[in-house]
């Protein structure tokens, strides 16, 4: 299903981001296109280059697990969605902190990329800024099984996220602290491209079988 000329652009992207942000300490990156009407990989690029002279340049990094970040927040809010918040809904973006006797100290205390406060803002100005404290509350008010109830919107998405256990994660979840693939996440953003129908990703059209005589044979074929 690859497009040449998009998987060559989508090549060339990833190249001259990661060398911008070296200073940065970046040094690989990763780029998914997925047409959301077909589910067709368009463009899958796993890393700058099979040779470059990088950590494990051999690492698919659009399929191993990594931190989503901050791209794992929308999950988290269309959860909240559908169970009783709304875009408009107003939230405090202010200090909070929560019991977590993992925590040094016993607390949990999220803060925002700027280390700064915003006072009251509503949820869609939350995401859209991606502030991390709205994030952290909006879970939390989701419940003692919010986690849950995230987890199982992800997987409808299509996004499986390697820890599956609730209990095993906490309220910094909602700030993208399980691991999941680029891959799967994208599938996930498609499914909100296509108005919440989920479609798996696809990166084959057709199966062919070599026939004795060099004819080939139609083995399968994506619908």
């Amino acid at each position: 299903t690859l497009d040449p000329v998009a998987e060559e652009t989508a090549q060339n992207i990833v190249t001259s981001q990661v060398a911008t942000l070296g200073s940065l300490n970046v040094g690989d990156g990763a780029l998914v296109s997925i047409d959301p009407s077909s589910g067709e990989i368009r463009a899958y690029v796993g890393g700058i280059g099979y040779n470059a002279n990088i950590n494990c340049p051999q690492c698919d990094m659009a399929w191993d697990y990594r931190q989503p970040g901050s791209s794992f927040k929308p999950f988290m809010y269309l959860t909240a969605f559908m169970n009783g918040h709304f875009p408009g809904q107003s939230i405090s973006d202010s200090y909070v902190k929560f019991p977590d006797s993992s925590e040094p100290g016993g607390f949990y205390v999220p803060a925002n990329y700027d280390l700064q406060y915003h006072g009251v803002v509503t949820i869609r100005k939350a995401l859209a800024n991606s502030y991390n404290i709205p994030a952290v509350k909006t879970l939390y008010s989701l419940g003692a099984d919010g986690v849950a109830k995230v987890l199982k919107v992800a997987d409808a998405m299509g996004y499986h996220l390697q820890t599956q256990d609730p209990n095993k994660l906490g309220l910094s979840f909602a700030l993208g602290a399980d691991e999941g693939r680029l891959l799967e996440e994208l599938n996930g953003y498609t499914t909100l491209a296509n108005g919440g129908v989920y479609r798996p990703y696809m990166p084959i059209l057709a199966i062919y079988g070599l026939n004795a005589d060099g004819s080939k044979t139609l083995l399968w074929q994506y619908k």
